[in-house]
């Protein structure tokens, strides 16, 4: 039922990895211009989102606690690099999220993909549904988030990926 979405997901997270191969710790939280989110907050962002996405389809959630506060929409990114874990927890967490939202969307039921959605910003948006929105996350979401890290990326002069 997802298969499309799916893949692409999968697609997204091999750019990723690709992105921020070369990106050593002490880099995640450099800002190359104003307001721009740092590699560290987007990892961390998406990971708390594969938590959302999975707990919203009956599964659990894996990230640490504090980090649903430091890597939520409201939160101001820090350019402290001490502020964030290593990336090399950061992209496991991303990769098992990835796994975890696979596996309970595969034995999700229809009834609670075709269940309004909770997030009030969304409301009045082409985003109905559980269903809606889990397809949102896998992909547009995830696309937006891994284009900042393409960005950053090209901003701090690093090559691009080829």
């Amino acid at each position: 039922m997802f298969e499309t979405q799916i893949h692409l997901y999968d697609f997204m997270r091999g750019y990723c990895h690709q992105i921020m191969a070369d990106v050593g710790d002490d880099q995640l939280a450099h800002r190359p211009f104003e307001r721009a989110n740092p590699p560290g907050w987007i990892l961390g962002h998406l990971a708390i989102c594969t938590d959302f996405a999975a707990t919203m389809l009956g599964g659990r959630r894996d990230c640490p606690k504090p980090w649903h506060e430091l890597f939520s929409p409201k939160s101001v990114p820090s350019s402290d690099p001490a502020s964030y874990p290593k990336k090399t927890e950061l992209l496991a967490a991303y990769d098992e999220g990835h796994q975890r939202v696979v596996e309970v969307l595969n034995s999700a039921a229809a009834e609670v993909l075709d269940q309004p959605h909770s997030i009030d910003f969304l409301r009045g948006s082409a985003i109905v549904t559980v269903r809606d929105l889990v397809g949102h996350l896998m992909t547009t979401h995830e696309a937006f988030h891994v284009g900042q890290l393409s960005t950053w990326r090209r901003q701090m002069g690093f090559a691009p990926i080829v």
